[in-house]
């Protein structure tokens, strides 16, 4: 019978534990080929060792296995460039239409979102100028998180009119500047 730590030694495989850095030294089966044969076909997901990973073929059908989380804002690489049903996926439609391959923001949010499970390591992505709003309101959120810490209630948490921000979507012809079409929805106001 294992001793309780020698028992936890052998069965953490995870990264940064012993036996985990140890086991990746090794070959390991993954996959049949016949699971990923097509280029640029449908990736796999899969597990292992504790860490949660897509294989794919390139378009030119060399075979990658990457974590299946991208750098940027942690959503899962199954979506990627590279199974149809989920949230409407169609690659068809990425390769032709969309990047993401799926119809409709409210649907790429939801996939992006959802694939990226409860609670995503936020340390691990890496964020570009493109995100200023998020990084704002995440300083904002936690700011406030340590103001409450030391006792300062949040004042927005009491002011009703912060809560009358609402989304907005605007269809414009193709000749229409973004700008002036979405104009009315592109500056804050108060309804009266």
């Amino acid at each position: 019978m294992l001793k309780p730590e020698d028992n936890e030694l052998l069965t953490q495989v995870g990264p940064d534990t012993a036996m985990g850095e140890l086991l990746r030294r090794f070959w390991m089966p993954a996959l049949l080929e016949s699971e990923i044969a097509e280029a640029d076909g449908a990736p796999v997901r899969l597990r292992l060792l504790g860490e949660d990973l897509v294989a794919f073929r390139d378009t030119e059908g060399r075979l990658g296995v990457l974590e299946a989380h991208c750098a940027h804002r942690r959503a899962h690489l199954y979506f990627g460039r590279n199974r149809d049903n989920d949230y409407g996926f169609d690659r068809r439609r990425q390769r032709e239409v969309n990047y993401a391959g799926i119809l409709g923001i409210p649907n790429q949010d939801a996939a992006v979102q959802e694939s990226m499970g409860p609670i995503a390591d936020r340390s691990r992505e890496t964020l570009g100028t493109s995100d200023k709003a998020i990084i704002a309101y995440r300083r904002l959120l936690l700011d406030m998180a340590e103001a409450l810490q030391g006792g300062q209630e949040p004042a927005a948490a009491r002011d009703g009119s912060r809560y009358n921000v609402r989304s907005a979507s605007v269809l414009l012809e193709q000749n229409v500047p973004f700008v002036e079409g979405a104009a009315r929805l592109l500056s804050a106001r108060s309804e009266s």
